[in-house]
């Protein structure tokens, strides 16, 4: 067996051929590992980060939505979900929540002060 990439030891990350050239993934008897699947190991990794981040945009702008109605001085936090949703397009999902939690933090703040705002 020949292992190529830094995942190929790791089960169920190694691409195979069999000896009739067929791809597939984890190894048999007869098979080599010709390559690592590692498109999908990191989609599988970024995958909780991408829903966190999805969640926090989502809640952020429904608060937002409901917020700067009732004021317009909220309109502020606006493009700080941009940027994170320009951080989330771009796959940067732990900077897009980092980005997302400063609008949480700052939206638990307004409310301590102005509590006829939305509930986040």
């Amino acid at each position: 067996m020949t292992s190529f990439g830094p995942m190929a030891a790791a089960p169920g990350f190694g691409a195979t051929t069999n000896m009739g050239g067929a791809a597939g993934i984890g190894l048999a008897s007869g098979q080599r590992t010709v390559g690592v699947a590692a498109g999908s190991a990191m989609a599988t990794v970024l995958e909780p980060a991408r829903q966190q981040a999805a969640a926090t945009l989502q809640r952020v702008y429904r608060w937002l939505e409901a917020a700067v109605p009732m004021a317009p001085e909220t309109a502020v936090l606006v493009p700080v979900v941009v940027t994170a949703v320009h951080l989330y397009e771009a796959q940067q999902y732990e900077a897009s929540i980092t980005q997302a939690m400063t609008v949480v933090q700052t939206a638990r703040a307004l409310r301590s002060v102005a509590p006829a705002l939305p509930p986040l």
